[in-house]
């Protein structure tokens, strides 16, 4: 077996020496230039490693502060503030030391400082604008935490978790998630990161502040493993910070859906019955384009007027993740012609007429894809007769229509590297050659999807 490519982020081979070499946030450019360059004064690879790895700690060290003085400068927190955000600095050392029993000596030595540096900031600098209970809390914190860092024996843990959990208890779940909000606000992130925390808190308060029933909930909305990765990242970090304030909020483990075992196919029976059910026009055209292209929910509803066009003489459906529309992998974007039966039926006058999905479904975001999904999932068990989406091999919801379109290609006798490309699936594992060339031209693929017949 060859070697593993030698680890040499942030080093530059210069002549026989090595050098550290590290990009700086655009923010500190006019600070420090565009790369720091600093010779490592060795030409042993190993050795230049472990010197990279002391200066890389000591460079990230120094931007973030540079970072957060910069933020400060443009937007200084008042005095209050910042006595509040020194009070959870040593609320998250004191929970640090109660989770760690061995404390190096030159990390004990540092934070020992540190801690009677920021304790003295507020009871002098900021003292006539601290509360009494503040400076209170500030004294009891560094009062325990100096114990556990030069007197262990006498140190309480008892006395300790409870102080942590002394402001936390005064307070409810929704002010302590008002709270955190406030505090990533403040940090500067994007609207969009803020909005998502929000969504997936109160999602989390709408559960009942049990982030299981939430989980639970979610995958009984068919939601996919990564959508439910993406609450859990946030709840956790939600659950992190609590814990700094002596809350604990309990955070399941990611169960990995297995999508393959855990869809049903529709057969064409019931093909037929979704067809002919009653339902507005968009909704009915959404359904078909899925059924007919194996599409996922999101593709078909992003599409855009202009995505549907003529080309080479057919009409074709344009996949792509420009003008703000997200594409799922590099196997997601392709051109795909409109399956026959789309055009016979007059799916093409339909979409010239009303512009796209018409005022109701012409715009779809990540939310809005999961809405027509239940909306959709509403109407399949109604038009089937089925209580339940559940059935002895699956579930049977419209992320179906992307399984039954698999099957049917391959009683079909469709290639798989022609479904691949039909369906946007990636051809990882089929050999390197597979991903070489253009693909199938669109005469071959539209020959291939007129031989996959789902309705009369």
């Amino acid at each position: 077996m060859a070697d593993s490519k030698p680890d040499t982020k942030y080093l530059k081979l210069r002549g026989s020496v090595w050098w550290f070499q590290r990009a700086v946030p655009s923010e500190l450019q006019k600070r420090y230039g565009k790369v720091i360059q600093e010779t490592l004064s060795t030409s042993d690879l190993k050795e230049a490693q472990k010197r990279r790895d002391v200066k890389s700690v000591q460079w990230t060290l120094t931007f973030d502060k540079d970072k957060k003085e910069l933020a400060e400068a443009l937007d200084p927190p008042s005095r209050s503030e910042q006595a509040e955000a020194i009070l959870q600095q040593l609320q998250g050392t004191l929970s640090y030391l109660l989770n760690h029993d061995h404390i190096p000596e030159s990390e004990r030595m540092g934070m020992d400082w540190v801690v009677t540096e920021r304790a003295d900031k507020v009871l002098v600098d900021l003292k006539e604008e601290t509360s009494l209970s503040v400076q209170r809390q500030i004294l009891q914190l560094t009062r325990l935490i100096l114990l556990r860092l030069n007197d262990p024996m006498e140190f309480n843990p008892a006395e300790a978790r409870e102080l942590l959990a002394e402001d936390a208890v005064q307070k409810s779940m929704p002010e302590l998630r008002d709270e955190f909000i406030g505090v990533k606000t403040k940090e500067k992130l994007p609207d969009k990161t803020i909005k998502t925390h929000k969504r997936h808190l109160k999602a989390l308060e709408d559960a009942g502040w049990d982030a299981q029933v939430l989980v639970e909930g979610l995958e009984e909305d068919n939601k996919s493993s990564t959508t439910i990765k993406n609450y859990l990242t946030n709840i956790n970090t939600f659950a992190r910070w609590l814990g700094k304030k002596g809350v604990v909020l309990e955070v399941p483990k990611l169960r990995q859906k297995q999508f393959a075992k855990t869809r049903d196919v529709f057969t064409h029976e019931e093909l037929q019955k979704i067809a002919s059910y009653p339902m507005d026009r968009a909704s009915y055209w959404v359904t078909m384009v899925t059924m007919h292209h194996g599409f996922r929910a999101g593709e078909t509803l992003q599409l855009q007027h202009e995505d549907v066009r003529e080309l080479h003489g057919y009409w074709c459906f344009e996949i792509h993740d420009r003008e703000g529309k997200s594409a799922k992998n590099e196997s997601t974007v392709r051109r795909v012609p409109v399956h026959p039966w789309l055009v016979e039926n007059g799916f093409l006058d339909y979409w010239d007429k009303s512009k796209g999905w018409g005022a109701t479904w012409k715009s779809y975001d990540g939310t809005a894809s999961q809405g027509f999904s239940k909306h959709i999932n509403k109407i399949i068990k109604t038009a089937l007769g089925m209580e339940s989406s559940d059935t002895p091999t699956g579930k049977k919801v419209f992320h179906s229509m992307r399984h039954t379109f698999r099957d049917y290609c391959r009683e079909a006798g469709v290639s798989t590297e022609m479904v691949n490309q039909l369906g946007g699936w990636s051809n990882k594992g089929m050999g390197e050659g597979v991903g070489y060339g253009q693909g199938h031209s669109t005469q071959k693929q539209y020959e291939a999807l007129s031989t996959v017949i789902f309705l009369p």
